[in-house]
């Protein structure tokens, strides 16, 4: 069975079975009706002060309270509750000034097939009003909140439909020193720099397109006074007075894009100097090599001039990483592969090693190095290479070095460096050497927190392998494979 609709009705009526006749007519159309019945203005207005109506059926002719005293009550209360006419006889000019008045229909009570009909229709229109003065009143308090925000808001905004601008905060006044009427009668973007014009359009039509696009964009723009500025630009959609409109906020960001400019000059400074100390660093070394040179001279003994020797190599190995840091743009960092290429090709020119019986191979991957990784790792290699060209190949004999470094899979870095020589000897200890170029290796091992892995058998060459993972990875051991079997 279906459920009747709930109908509350104020009948102004001064006859009694007159009103019950329309109640019955009402709940034979299927609705489950309230009502009262009131016969003068006082009661009317008593009924109204009491509670809400959902409809008013007023009798055209009472005694003293007529249809239209009816309808100015309603009026005057600024109710929007509908008025129905049903009287006796309604002529046709009443009937129309009724219906001037505010009357939403007129039925004769003779009709009141009729009634159930208008009802319905005047309530459902009732309906559709008082929706939309809700949808109307959600958009004024929207509207009201959406204008203290942005009347208070530290950041310039800015409506448009269109290129038509129709709103802007005084931020906005502040941020670009023209006035809300100026920048009402501008063109959208009319005072974007015209370097960014082209690019603020393009922002704006993929926002509006797609509203999850990038929503930040910096540019520049030009005050009023002539003055260049960077901003925060970002774009949207939203709708302003029921019309769809873009909305544009602005941050002046001058002051952290000054800041920023500052910091890269600081920058910039830095680097000059971290340059310059490393090209005075690098220098000195050499300075200190040639001063080792120089007093060699004076030295006969061939195992002193050895030493100063090797003194100078070692120099010269932290020099290079000196000299390679200062042709780098990136200061923190080396590209070992040049570096180990250089390193060789010195060692080579300082034992006057002949090309034809003993070649230096390098395999080298491209691999860059921290300061504190380059320099350990030079002086690894120029103590292994230099050991390996004064004592792999006794005699005469032929052979091969060869330098390999690479980064593996497993995040390692490995060292290797391996000649094809006589091999080490069988009686030497290598963790317990008292040479001052192995014992060197051992510490420099330490010190980069890495493994060393020696392998050497007689007359079958010898290689030593440093695997580390760099200052900041973890560390590592000191470990020999096979027995020591050369003395450097």
């Amino acid at each position: 069975m279906e459920k009747k609709k709930l109908l509350s009705v104020l009948i102004a009526e001064d006859n009694e079975d007159d009103a019950i006749l329309v109640a019955r007519s009402l709940r034979r159309s299927g609705y489950e009706l309230i009502y009262e019945r009131v016969d003068t203005p006082q009661g009317m207005g008593e009924a109204l002060d009491r509670k809400p109506w959902d409809i008013i059926l007023v009798d055209y002719r009472m005694p003293g309270f007529g249809g239209l005293d009816a309808l100015n009550i309603v009026r005057e209360r600024n109710l929007d509750i509908p008025v129905i006419l049903v009287s006796g006889v309604i002529l046709e000019d009443v009937a129309i000034e009724a219906m001037r008045q505010g009357a939403c229909d007129c039925i004769k009570k003779d009709h009141l097939d009729r009634l159930s009909p208008a009802v319905e229709r005047e309530l459902a229109a009732a309906a559709e009003r008082r929706e939309r003065r809700q949808a109307e009143q959600a958009l004024r308090e929207s509207e009201e909140q959406f204008r203290v925000l942005a009347e208070t808001s530290p950041a310039a905004i800015v409506l448009f439909q269109g290129e038509n601008i129709v709103y802007v905060n005084p931020s906005a006044e502040r941020l670009t020193g023209y006035t809300e009427e100026e920048l009402l009668g501008m063109r959208y973007g009319e005072w974007i720099h015209d370097d960014f014009k082209n690019l603020v359009r393009e922002w704006v039509l993929v926002r509006q397109q797609e509203p999850l696009a990038l929503a930040e964009y910096e540019l520049r723009y030009v005050t009023k006074g002539g003055e260049e500025r960077w901003a925060l630009f970002s774009a949207g959609r939203i709708d302003y007075k029921g019309k769809p409109a873009g909305i544009a906020t602005i941050f002046d960001i001058t002051g952290r894009k000054r800041a920023e400019e500052q910091l890269r000059d600081s920058l910039r400074e830095k680097e000059i100097l971290l340059h310059e100390i490393h090209h005075r660093v690098k220098n000195n070394l050499q300075i200190v090599s040639t001063l080792l040179d120089l007093q060699s001279d004076y030295i006969d003994d061939e195992q002193s001039l050895r030493y100063f020797q090797e003194s100078q190599d070692r120099i010269n190995s932290m020099a290079l990483v000196h000299e390679a840091l200062y042709r780098s743009r990136d200061l923190a960092r080396i590209d070992f592969t040049v570096y180990l290429e250089g390193l060789t090709d010195h060692l080579f020119k300082s034992y006057v090693v002949d090309p034809k019986r003993i070649s230096l191979k390098c395999a080298i991957a491209k691999v860059t190095l921290g300061i504190d990784e380059a320099i350990p790792c030079g002086l690894i290699v120029n103590e292994l290479v230099s050991n390996s060209l004064k004592h792999a190949f006794p005699q005469g004999r032929h052979g091969e070095i060869l330098v390999q470094c690479q980064s593996a899979e497993d995040g390692l870095i490995r060292l290797r460096v391996s000649d094809n020589g006589v091999g080490l000897p069988p009686d030497l200890d290598f963790m317990a050497t008292k040479t001052l170029g192995l014992q060197l290796v051992t510490m420099l091992v330490r010190q980069v927190r890495g493994e060393l892995t020696v392998q050497g058998e007689v007359a079958g060459g010898t290689a030593f392998t440093i695997s580390f993972r760099g200052m900041q990875q973890g560390g590592g051991v000191v470990q020999v494979a096979d027995d020591a079997k050369r003395t450097s």
